[in-house]
């Protein structure tokens, strides 16, 4: 191998040995580094630290040792513990660490809990003390995040086991007083401007609305303004760990109505419409961690089901007295069931009970079953959500 070789190799592996922990044992006075530990797995590791020397295996009771480490492996600290009515010390395996402890303890019958912040002494958790009608792990674990709000909200969704309480601390470590994402939902309401159009690939001179004396006229000399109406249902967000990424899913309420008139030549001609629809955005939420407000994007497909769809096109024949000589009528130019895409942004704002509002400005655009005279929806939506 060259020496090029061995240096590109030294780089590649001196961040696996630097992650890496190596065993040791530490005492008040020192720390040997490098030792052999053996793991005898969590029940015994709770008693003895297993130290081997040469061919020997030298015992270190919780009274010798304050800490020792396992090669890539668990960390164990020597602390006082009530075990069978009296307080002895034991090696209680540290799982997470940083501004607030979490500590598991593991004995032949039972599996227990610690935490302690480094400015109180260590506290056990549990599902409910016995004889007590509160102050489970939930309410001990909302105290020690008292000051951040939102995620004294989360702790009350901890399930009591090791991997949700290691990492409902890990991600209290990590926030400290910032936003704690954790699974939400609530009101939204709202104002919605919905214009209608066609879509490619047939030309606009292609539709055609024929009239009783077989003339045509065509669709798109009529002015779609866009009309507004209201919005208002429930969201539910769902964050993904470890990310500032979020699933938003919402079942929207939305009506509106449209009356458009326009002289075309000799011709008029007037459409309205009157649809009452349930909109269902999903959508990818990425979220800016700026404080207590927070920009954020998101887009996604969405649904809408037109419960009450009437529309109609009306072409009026006068005369040049504007007398009015025969009427035709086109109907069904929307689709009862739409689907599209939709995308927006807006801001966060969290509260200090916990919950949070959010302001938002979406676009969504939505296609129905094809005709050459269909008409498809285009709609722009500012929304307030309150979420819990």
């Amino acid at each position: 191998m060259t020496r090029n070789n061995l240096i590109l190799l030294f780089i590649l592996l001196l961040p696996v040995k630097s992650f890496s922990q190596i065993s040791y044992i530490s005492t008040d006075s020192s720390k040997k580094s490098g030792v052999v530990i053996i793991d005898e797995g969590p029940v015994e590791n709770a008693k003895f630290c297993h130290y081997k020397q040469g061919q020997k295996i030298i015992l270190y009771s919780p009274a010798e040792i304050k800490e020792y480490g396992i090669k890539n492996g668990p960390v164990y600290v020597s602390l006082e513990i009530p075990v069978n009515g009296k307080f002895e010390k034991v090696f209680l395996q540290k799982v997470v660490d940083g501004k607030v402890n979490l500590y598991q303890y593991t004995s032949i019958n039972s599996t227990r809990f610690f935490v302690d912040s480094g400015q109180e002494d260590l506290v056990e958790i549990s599902k409910m003390p016995e004889g007590a009608s509160s102050g489970d792990y939930k309410s001990k674990l909302a105290e020690l995040y008292s000051d951040c709000p939102s995620a004294k909200v989360f702790a009350k969704r901890t399930s009591f086991n090791l991997t949700s309480l290691s990492r409902s601390v890990t991600r209290y470590n990590e926030y400290g007083i910032k936003s704690y994402p954790y699974l939400s939902y609530g009101p939204v309401v709202g104002f919605n401007g919905t214009k209608l159009f066609f879509e490619s690939p047939v030309k606009s001179y292609d539709r055609l609305l024929t009239l009783p004396d077989k003339s045509k006229i065509p669709l798109n000399m009529v002015n779609y303004k866009m009309e507004s109406g209201i919005a208002a249902g429930i969201f539910i967000n769902k964050p993904f760990w470890d990310s500032k990424f979020s699933l938003q899913t919402e079942i929207i309420y939305t009506s509106a109505s449209f009356s458009y008139y326009d002289k075309i030549d000799d011709k008029r001609l007037s459409f309205d419409a009157k649809m009452t629809s349930m909109n269902i955005p999903v959508m990818a939420r990425y979220s800016f961690d700026t404080g207590s407000l927070k920009p954020f994007l998101d887009a996604g497909i969405c649904y809408s089901h037109n419960f009450s769809n009437t529309n109609k096109f009306v072409d009026i024949t006068v005369d040049t007295n504007e007398k009015t000589l025969a009427a035709s009528y086109s109907y069904d130019h929307l689709s009862s069931n739409l689907i599209g895409y939709c995308f927006g942004g807006g801001i966060k704002m969290d509260m200090n009970s916990g919950h949070y509002v959010f302001l938002e400005l979406r676009h969504t655009r939505m296609y129905g079953q094809y005709q050459i005279n269909s008409l498809f929806e285009a709609e722009t939506m500012i929304a307030v959500g309150f979420g819990f």
